[in-house]
């Protein structure tokens, strides 16, 4: 007996809801055995777990193929939802006659809001949490894997002349005489130092100093706009980190004269220096010997992030006046459009307790090329225990909902495909369609529409056939088409509305990649922990709703026209009905109503969409300091 029970329940759809429910619970063990290895090794559900530490190149392919994995399982996922919830939205014969004494027609094998009016209680409420666990899921499951990309904010300026790298004599803190960040209160000029730190070997400033000497001599050497481009304007150290820009006087006549390639001279700057400024620098900076040392600073860039746009608009840089930027901060400017010639202007300030120059233009800076240090930034693939939590809670609720359903039957068979019903109205006709051989929908509407309330059924009356050759399109309900073109032109023009916006803070002919950059837009999560990452991926995913939307959409749309289809080769020939329990030469299928050359491209192009929205629209973290 239970054998055939449970034979009885794999005919046709339940056979599918069945595979269905086994993929859904496999799933949801899988998430739940992550979340408790994540959890483990984090040390706490709130925090996050690093997946992958190392080249940010490799980072970034891990992230891509992780979210088309993550959109793979979740277009699974929603597409079984659909699966149960058209399942409910089948009326049984009874609730089709309740509906037809309201002179309301029901829609057999699609997906239907109308018919939810004429359902059971029981299977609205199934139908509304299947609905309710859908929607975290599209707002939070492509935020589950985050990346985070360095962007680096921190590095050691050197401005020195040619043989500075090689071993020619300097001279602490510089020709200029001008400590980094030269007092409180005075800007564009790096990390604050004090004097007598120059004096001290052992001191950090010192220790830098000397260590960029030895070693700059093999560092990568760059022109001047890519120097500029990388120093100069708002770009994160990335690629290379200290830089010494080697210069030399506009005029080599404040040069040491025996050589320009050793620098300067106290003496070719200031001239002779008052008294307390001679007992400070004296001891330590021969007047007449060369000095190939001009200034040297710890710099950082900060960027400036808009609260009301997210986006960065300019940035602060704390050593601008140093290489000549008046301003603390320009937009980001590749090299290309940066010109190869540079001479700036030390801009000492007012403030800077140092010597009266000679003159005004020893001041005056060429820029010949640039010794950088090249770093390799460490970037970073994480798992988010929260937001894990968040779709494990949702995914088991379906997965209850599934066992649910197929442990407990619904109390009258529904009409779930086109065959049921029409086995249905043979068995017993319905009095109010019986004898209409030609009726359809328009010619239903009509009669119903027409009909005053509570007057006696119209009798059947004779009418002439005529054959008419109909498009593929009249399959469909002008309200069906309406609905799906008014959809695809919302999202055309979300999409429209969205490049318009990119395209003004990141046009099309730079340099594109199919990853996250932050001139696209940041919003600032505090972390990795608490509401503020759920709220950012909420944001992010927001859009996912309406391509999940559309899907359903299209899938209807393609579902009625299968179920026309289906329902006109009735006309041409033999055929057995397709049911869900097939008697005599009844057949059954695991489908309901789209076959699966339709409903399989459906579903691969919705994996593609969300996987592309997931790397348009994204949560990432930056790290760095920038």
């Amino acid at each position: 007996m239970k054998r055939a029970l449970w034979h009885w329940h794999q005919k046709g759809w339940r056979r599918t809801a069945v595979i269905n429910t086994i993929c859904i619970f496999i799933f949801t063990v899988l998430t739940i055995s992550l979340l408790a290895w994540s959890s483990s090794r984090s040390g706490s559900v709130n925090a996050s777990l690093i997946l992958y530490r190392g080249n940010c190149a490799t980072s970034k392919n891990i992230n891509l193929w992780l979210h088309l994995v993550l959109n793979v399982f979740s277009t699974g996922v929603l597409a079984s939802s659909n699966f149960f919830m058209q399942v409910l939205s089948s009326p049984s014969r009874s609730e089709v006659n309740a509906a037809h004494k309201d002179d309301t027609p029901l829609e057999i094998g699609v997906p239907s809001l109308r018919n939810l009016f004429y359902i059971s209680y029981y299977k609205k409420v199934l139908w509304a949490l299947f609905l309710i666990s859908s929607v975290p899921i599209h707002l939070f499951f492509n935020s589950v894997i985050f990346a985070t990309d360095y962007q680096g904010g921190h590095w050691h300026l050197t401005i020195a002349s040619e043989d500075f790298v090689n071993e020619a004599q300097y001279f602490q803190p510089g020709a200029m005489l001008l400590p980094a960040g030269v007092s409180e209160g005075v800007e564009g000029f790096g990390q604050l130092v004090p004097v007598t730190d120059y004096f001290n070997p052992e001191s950090n400033a010192s220790q830098y100093i000397s260590s960029t000497a030895r070693s700059a001599q093999t560092w990568k050497r760059i022109d001047v706009p890519e120097c500029r481009s990388q120093y100069e304007f708002c770009s994160a150290r990335t690629t290379y980190g200290d830089v010494v820009m080697v210069v030399e006087s506009h005029d080599p006549i404040f040069m040491f004269s025996q050589n320009n390639r050793l620098g300067w001279t106290r003496d070719g700057i200031f001239g002779p220096l008052d008294p307390d400024s001679e007992d400070l620098w004296g001891p330590h900076i021969p007047a007449s010997e060369s000095n190939s040392l001009w200034f040297a600073a710890n710099c950082s860039t900060t960027a400036d992030l808009n609260p009301r746009t997210h986006r960065i608009e300019g940035c602060f840089q704390t050593c601008n006046r140093a290489y000549g930027q008046q301003d603390a901060g320009a937009e980001p400017l590749s090299a290309d459009n940066i010109q190869s010639n540079r001479t700036f202007r030390f801009l000492v300030s007012q403030s800077a307790k140092i010597p009266e120059v000679r003159y005004n233009e020893v001041l005056d800076l060429k820029l010949k090329y640039c010794l950088v240090q090249k770093v390799e930034p460490v970037c970073k693939v994480g798992l988010s225990n929260s937001i894990l939590l968040t779709v494990i809670i949702c995914v088991m609720i379906k997965t209850c909902l599934c066992i649910f359903m197929l442990a407990k039957p619904l109390s009258q068979e529904p009409l779930v495909v086109l065959g049921d019903a029409i086995a249905s109205f043979i068995i017993t006709p319905d009095e109010r369609t019986a004898a209409r051989c030609t009726l359809n929908h328009s010619s239903t509407t009509s009669i119903w529409a027409a009909r005053p309330i509570n007057a006696p059924q119209p009798q059947p009356q004779p009418q002439r056939w005529h054959h008419r050759n109909c498009r593929w399109f009249a399959a469909v309900s002008k309200s069906a088409w309406i609905r799906s073109y008014i959809i695809f032109a919302g999202v055309i023009a979300f999409v429209g509305a969205m490049l318009g916006s990119a395209q003004s803070s990141n046009p099309l002919q730079r340099k594109q990649t199919l990853s996250h950059s932050p001139t696209n837009g940041l919003f600032n999560a505090n972390g990795y922990r608490g509401a503020g990452l759920r709220m950012a991926a909420l944001q992010a995913n927001a859009p996912q709703l309406l391509l999940s939307f559309s899907y359903f959409v299209y899938n209807s749309l393609y579902t009625r026209i299968c179920i026309e289809k289906e329902w006109n080769k009735y006309s041409r020939g033999y055929h057995p009905l397709r049911v869900t329990r097939p008697q005599g030469q009844q057949i059954s299928t695991y489908r309901l109503q789209l076959p699966y050359r339709y409903s399989i491209p459906l579903i691969v192009i919705s994996v593609l969409l969300h996987w592309l929205v997931s790397n348009t629209l994204y949560v990432f973290v930056l790290e760095g300091g920038k």
